[in-house]
């Protein structure tokens, strides 16, 4: 113990060691704790290790966990994870509470992220958006024209299929009116169901020429109402033949189509596929047939062709 006075009769108060003999004033430092000449005034309770400068009462070996400054006596933000921060500026040290960003974690992550957490430094959101929003920060929103209101976060293309009648990355192209039904393909524009009559090609862009309501196929333009069909005569005999093969030349310089009417005309004559001979295939021919109406005389022109033909 070391004591000061005239007669040494006073005790030196917080001193590292010794004090002036005549003024007790601690020559050498402080006590940890403590601080000033005398060494009589306490450090902030926030120093750590409870050192602090004799002269000016600073924290000499930093803050205590949850506080900055020169003398510890400012809290850390609380929305630092772990009450972290910078012994100096306050700067949140770890990670922010969730929803929080910036180095203070003080800023609001984007109530468009999904879930509600972002980058400590920039805010971008860590993971999804939220219904109707995309980018870095979810701030910006679907293109209107999205099924769902939903789209991908990184470049805004429409999640789910397009509305009826549209397509494009981001729905945002209409289908040709032209298509049958109210879908086509979302990348092409293709129509997947089909034209309406009168029209063909992948968008139904094109008209069909030549061809009755029915239209015609959406690839290769050929009328729908065009049916293969095997013609049959009536011979002297009254049985049913097939037209030979060498005489197609001759029916469709005549006529460029055979007529379902006069087919059916001999069909309710009774004269049936079951009366024909069928041995030899070779001598059948297939002619393309568009029913279109044509005059009885027409008619009856194909037939006068027909019977001076066949066997």
């Amino acid at each position: 113990m070391q004591r000061y006075g005239q007669t040494c009769d006073l005790q030196c108060p917080n001193c590292l060691t010794t004090c002036n003999r005549n003024t007790g004033l601690c020559d050498a430092g402080c006590l940890d704790g403590y601080h000033g000449n005398d060494c009589l005034q306490p450090c902030n309770f926030n120093c750590l290790n409870n050192k602090c400068s004799q002269v000016d009462s600073k924290c000499s070996s930093g803050c205590k966990q949850g506080f900055y400054g020169e003398f510890c006596q400012l809290p850390c933000g609380s929305n630092c994870d772990g009450s972290n921060c910078n012994p100096t500026t306050g700067a949140c040290s770890g990670n922010c509470f969730s929803g929080k960003y910036g180095d203070y974690c003080d800023l609001d992550c984007s109530t468009n992220c999904s879930p509600r957490t972002c980058l400590k430094i920039g805010g971008a959101c860590t993971s999804n958006c939220v219904a109707g929003y995309h980018g870095s920060h979810c701030s910006r929103s679907c293109p209107s024209s999205c099924s769902t209101n939903q789209c991908n976060k990184d470049d805004g293309t429409c999640s789910g299929n397009c509305p009826n009648m549209k397509f494009g990355t981001r729905c945002e192209l209409s289908c040709s009116s032209n298509c049958k039904g109210t879908t086509c393909d979302r990348s092409s524009g293709r129509c997947v169901g089909g034209c309406k009559a009168d029209y063909y090609g992948d968008s139904c862009e094109k008209i069909c020429t030549g061809c009755d309501n029915s239209g015609c196929d959406q690839t290769t333009a050929v009328c729908i109402a065009w049916v293969a069909l095997v013609v049959l005569v009536i011979n002297k005999r009254g049985n049913a033949v097939f037209v030979k093969r060498d005489i197609m030349g001759i029916l469709v310089q005549t006529f460029a189509v055979i007529t379902a009417s006069y087919l059916d005309a001999i069909r309710q004559r009774d004269y049936a596929l079951k009366g024909a001979h069928l041995e030899n295939l070779d001598s059948f021919v297939i002619i393309p047939a568009l029913p279109v109406p044509y005059a009885i005389k027409q008619l009856e022109l194909v037939k006068a062709v027909l019977l001076e033909n066949m066997d």
